[in-house]
């Protein structure tokens, strides 16, 4: 049997090259370069498997952490219509606000929903419209009259006073229990105003309005880590106690 390489011009039995071979006359089988395909598709497997493995065992990006909100200030406005009346049946213009007499007390509350502290810089009355007392219309009684009156920052809001104009109250502890020394008036409280997760802030809006038909809203200024913002509520509207117009 022949090497490859082998001079002689004569192969006899079966030969497996990987080189050229020569030979004059050939007995038997040959088989050039069969010992490498063996050797391509196992080197072919092995490198897929190493791409599977370095695919399945590569360590996957670690989804970033919940973040805190941003600073938000989260305003809501309920009417204390106890002692009120509401106007219904007037003239007023298409998109104009419900009707409700001075009486009515306005509670603001402020919360913040975030990490980062929230300062109430002042709230301002902003003035849409003014008019006369109504003319025309009837006022019914919304619900009777309190008792008490839930102590929170007071502000008063003067309609009457051209331009008008807003001061805090002193704070009203409410009533005093039976055989115990009534509680002072506590002084104004005064702005700005903290606001942080889970301390929220509460405002009461009365009104005292005797001539104006007053529809505004509410403007409230406040900054969060240095940058100023402004909120809005409204609009609303307040129309003086006219005892002709109140339903019998």
């Amino acid at each position: 049997m022949a090497e490859p390489g082998d001079n002689r011009n004569e192969i006899s039995g079966s030969v497996q090259a990987d080189g050229v071979v020569q030979a004059g006359e050939i007995h038997g089988d040959v088989h050039i370069g069969a010992r490498r395909r063996p050797l391509l598709v196992m080197a072919s497997v092995a490198t897929t498997a190493v791409v599977v493995a370095a695919i399945t065992l590569w360590p996957k990006p670690t989804p970033p952490a919940d973040q805190p909100p941003p600073a938000a200030l989260t305003l809501t406005a309920v009417w204390d219509t106890r002692c009120v009346y509401r106007l219904a049946g007037d003239d007023r213009p298409p998109g104009m606000p419900d009707a409700l007499t001075a009486s009515a007390d306005l509670f603001v509350g402020a919360q913040n929903r975030s990490e980062e502290e929230v300062i109430i810089l002042g709230i301002r009355v902003v003035l849409r419209h003014r008019a006369g007392p109504p003319t025309t219309g009837e006022l019914t009684l919304v619900e009777p009259c309190p008792a008490s009156r839930q102590p929170l920052h007071g502000m008063i809001v003067d309609f009457d006073t051209e331009p008008l104009q807003v001061r805090m109250v002193p704070e009203d502890p409410g009533p005093a229990l039976v055989g115990t020394t009534p509680t002072p008036a506590q002084p104004s409280a005064v702005f700005p105003f903290k606001v942080s997760r889970g301390d929220p802030e509460a405002f009461r809006f009365n009104f005292e309005s005797a001539r104006c038909d007053c529809v505004f809203d509410l403007a409230v200024d406040w900054v969060s880590n240095g940058e100023p913002r402004e909120s809005a509520l409204g609009p609303y509207r307040i129309v003086p106690h006219v005892e002709a117009l109140v339903r019998k």
